[in-house]
């Protein structure tokens, strides 16, 4: 029988996408229970599926470690809030190209509604150049923010002219590369999550922003992880969009935690997690204190008088943070106001951590800089409690552009080796031999150990007894600087062939269709390229090939121009902007 026995709760958040209820949390498992079979001392494993029953799916394992036997149960639940991201139909296509092409150059959102408990409770990100919270980010924060949203902008402005003809050209290169709509579901998703609420808008929040609702279900499943007396641990493992969601549960306020229950949960809450005296920063005068009529989402019939939940007790159990693939970053330079920090810092257990995978092939996640203390800090520090904090660690998630931001967790494909040959021979003593000699030889040279996958050594700390602790293992395990910069180049490159592969896909399109129009149709077209550029006109002309590349050309000029001009009417609309909920 194993001498120890440790059951820990996992909660994944899934990103940009269209799933289905499940599907992250199955191809999570499925991920997970691989990376498990390859941590050190391994000597059972079993994975029971408990999706309809509990809603979960459970990974026991058993290892050997230090003469004994130890037992580990990892409970893998998920949040599930696709169905409340951006649909993909038309209408939505719509309202997304008029808000996209131009949201590179929106305003940066610092400031909340002054109703709002945000605005006392709440401080902006602060990234380490800014002085105080009213500073804006620098240019150095701001433009790769802005960048990736005008490439990105160019990208999607092209893929409407080319959803499956792009596909086909660059489908070659794997079978899982993503289809180009990866920009419309981020973008478009972003555009869902940062927008305010409106009138006739939202059932279970009417009128209020669409990230309420998506709140209310992390909030709901956060609470109830933290509620069960079974789990000895439980961490937060979040992807992509799914990081800003996670991220504001983790720094929702006492007063608002309630507010996203329903009353059925409200009640199920265990009477340690609720408080009559919710934090409040003892800077504010008495004439200045928490609203309970202006909050997001509104104050609940059930929660009587400023009952909260007190974020010490819920958060108790709370071991980390896994963040993978976030754009926390391009929130904080953009649309700080979005994510903000509590003010009440020192809620999490001393050895609680947060852990930012990113991989620079990856458009959407990067090392995040911007989320230390809040500038306003309102509580002491104390001897048991920290803040939460990330710690950034690059990854090679994968090669190809776009693709790496769905392959975190992957388990790294094992290559052929004379070990793996040896052992697959049954040679079994020449095996231990080769590695023992190629041991030996790394130590003769003065090499450190073989770094281990990252998602390997996130795993097998996850499951080490906290023998060793995430950041130290993502540590051993991260890409080197000059690698770094080497992917960065790669990414480059990449991004350019892609744009050129759309370019070429909508310059088909325009090609086949300028064939199957008549020349009264085409005609006027032609003269206004003869006047502007009669060069083009000419290549137009010249053949299928030349005609083929002008086309090509034309396609992101013009990809370059919507997006310009669209900037510039965000310009001009952000002066009229209401302030932010």
């Amino acid at each position: 029988m194993p001498s120890k026995v440790e059951d820990i709760g996992l909660l994944f958040v899934h990103g940009i996408g269209e799933q289905k209820q499940l599907d992250h949390l199955i191809a999570s498992a499925r991920e997970l229970a691989s990376l498990v079979a390859e941590s050190e001392g391994l000597i059972r494993l079993n994975v029971r599926d408990e999706t309809k029953a509990e809603g979960r799916i459970v990974i026991d394992a058993t290892f050997a470690r230090d003469g004994a036997k130890e037992r580990v149960r990892l409970y893998l639940h998920e949040v599930w809030w696709a169905d409340l991201g951006i649909s993909g139909g038309l209408g939505e296509q719509i309202r997304f190209w008029l808000w996209s092409l131009g949201q590179w150059a929106a305003q940066v959102v610092r400031e909340g509604n002054p109703l709002r408990n945000t605005m006392k409770l709440m401080d902006i990100p602060r990234f380490d150049e800014t002085l105080n919270a009213a500073d804006e980010p620098g240019f150095g924060r701001r433009a790769p923010a802005r960048l990736v949203l005008a490439v990105a902008g160019v990208l999607a402005f092209l893929t409407l002219f080319s959803w499956s003809a792009a596909k086909r050209i660059v489908s070659f290169l794997s079978q899982s590369v993503p289809a180009p709509s990866l920009i419309f579901l981020f973008l478009g998703d972003v555009k869902n999550y940062e927008e305010g609420g409106r009138p006739g808008k939202g059932m279970l929040d009417p009128g209020q922003p669409m990230r309420a609702t998506i709140r209310r279900r992390m909030v709901s499943a956060m609470t109830a992880m933290a509620a069960r007396p079974d789990y000895g641990r439980w961490y937060i493992f979040a992807h992509s969009l799914g990081t800003v969601p996670a991220f504001n549960a983790l720094q929702e306020t006492e007063w608002t935690l309630p507010n996203y229950l329903s009353e059925a949960e409200w009640t199920a809450l265990p009477d340690r997690f609720k408080t009559a005296s919710p934090f409040t920063p003892p800077d504010l005068s008495i004439d200045n204190q928490p609203s309970l009529d202006n909050m997001m989402p509104r104050r609940p019939p059930w929660i009587q008088g400023k009952t909260g939940i007190d974020r010490r007790q819920l958060f108790a159990r709370f071991a980390g943070f896994v963040s993978y693939g976030s754009p926390l970053d391009k929130f904080a330079a953009l649309w700080p106001r979005v994510v903000p920090l509590n003010r009440q810092v020192a809620v999490f257990p001393a050895d609680c951590e947060w852990i930012n995978l990113y991989d620079p092939t990856d458009p959407i996640g990067a090392s995040l800089d911007a989320f230390g203390p809040p500038p306003r800090r309102a509580d002491p520090p104390v001897a048991d409690r920290i803040g939460l904090e990330p710690q950034s660690f690059a990854t090679r998630a994968g090669l190809i552009f776009g693709l790496s931001h769905i392959r975190y967790f992957k388990p790294p494909r094992q290559g052929l080796s004379f070990e793996k040959l040896a052992r697959k021979l049954h040679l079994g003593a020449l095996y231990e031999w080769a590695r023992e000699a190629r041991r030996k030889a790394r130590e003769r040279r003065g090499a450190p150990p073989r770094p281990r996958a990252m998602p390997v050594a996130i795993v097998g700390a996850l499951v080490s007894g906290r023998r060793t602790t995430l950041a130290d293992a993502a540590r051993a395990a991260a890409t080197p600087r000059w690698r770094v910069a080497a992917r960065v180049v790669l990414a480059a490159l990449q991004v350019m062939v892609l744009a050129v592969a759309l370019a070429l896909a909508s310059a088909w399109l325009l090609y086949a269709i300028g064939k199957a129009l008549p020349d009264s149709a085409t005609g006027p077209i032609k003269w206004v390229l003869g006047a502007l550029a009669p060069g083009l006109l000419a290549w137009l002309q010249a053949g299928f090939a030349p005609a083929v590349a002008a086309s090509g050309l034309i396609m992101l000029l013009l990809g370059l121009f919507a997006v310009g001009a669209s900037g510039g009417m965000r310009i001009l609309a952000d002066l009229f902007r209401p302030p932010h909920p």
